[in-house]
């Protein structure tokens, strides 16, 4: 159990920080973007909220039906709302909210003014290490391993899945129970992987990933048989009726909008360290925590995101 109000809104305090420094020193001029920014995270944790909410009250509801009692839904949330409000005054069902629009409006603001005039210098370097740590270029393997392009389009809709427990699991923080250590650890290292890796990291080492390389690097033709061999499954996978691969459609757009300076809600091309990898692993912490199954899917989650950046051109 977290005790003292101070420290318990570390997390949401760790935020606001980081975020007064990035306005402070890179947002003049941009109060619009950064105002649209707010609103979309605004309303993408809203609906993270509903969905948990939704979970939290049917689970509720089936223990009271199997205990016998009778209360109705409304006196449920009722209580539940009681209950926040005498222990904390409800900071423990808001400051995860707050902290994720915070954090994710001047970490996404960040990553398109001041990440892209870092340039992408350490790409080849990366690449030259991913090359001798493996014994070839990584997704050459994957791409041995998993040929068929139904593989290549499980993969792809595993790891743009990562967005749901990205949002989820601060959601789930608001309904764990007031104090939980684990709620509380959680968003604090939320907060930090944000700020160390995607920002001071990703500053210091900057790299796009494998897939732009050609965009960005002298050496355009060093990752140009994995391109190809995504838009072949891409075009098999529509010629039998699929959606196709939308990470192509994702890294496109990501490119246009880079070279037109555009700021936009989840934008920005950043693949030094990944983001993805570094909250899949959180998660499989955090549900390790949760119970011992749900560690292991979710750890096993983190393997398939892994293998999908190498696999998609992401990393």
């Amino acid at each position: 159990m977290i005790d003292g109000p101070l420290v318990r809104v570390v997390p949401l305090l760790v935020a606001i920080t980081y975020a007064f420094v990035v306005v402070l020193c890179w947002g003049g001029g941009y109060m619009v973007e950064l105002s649209a920014l707010c609103l979309g995270y605004t309303l993408v944790i809203i609906a993270a909220y509903v969905f948990t909410a939704s979970l939290v009250l049917a689970h509720a509801v089936w223990t009271r039906d199997h205990r016998g009692t009778s209360p109705s839904i409304t006196s449920l949330i009722r209580a539940f709302l009681s209950e926040r409000w005498r222990v904390d005054r409800g900071l423990s069902l808001w400051q995860p909210m707050l902290t994720f629009i915070i954090m994710m409006t001047a970490f996404t603001f960040f990553k398109q003014s001041t990440l892209r005039g870092a340039g992408f210098g350490y790409g080849p370097w990366i690449a030259e290490a991913d090359r001798a740590l493996f014994g070839t270029d990584p997704w050459r393997i994957t791409h041995v391993v998993l040929a068929s392009p139904w593989s290549t389009q499980a993969l792809d809709l595993a790891y743009h899945a990562w967005f749901a427990p990205m949002t989820l699991g601060v959601a789930f923080c608001a309904f764990a129970r007031p104090g939980s250590i684990l709620a509380w650890r959680y968003l604090a290292t939320y907060c930090l992987l944000w700020i160390l890796l995607g920002s001071f990291l990703a500053y210091v080492f900057p790299a796009a990933g494998p897939i732009y390389f050609a965009s960005f690097q002298h050496e355009t033709g060093r990752f140009v048989g994995l391109t190809q061999s995504l838009a072949s499954e891409d075009a098999a996978l529509r010629a039998h009726g699929a959606a196709g691969l939308s990470a192509l459609r994702y890294q496109q757009q990501l490119l246009v909008n880079f070279k037109h300076g555009t700021i936009m809600l989840g934008g920005g091309i950043s693949a030094m360290p990944s983001l993805h990898n570094a909250l899949a692993v959180l998660f499989a912490c955090a549900a390790g925590h949760v119970s011992r199954p749900l560690g292991w899917l979710m750890t096993g989650y983190a393997g398939i995101v892994w293998i999908g950046s190498i696999h998609l051109g992401w990393h």
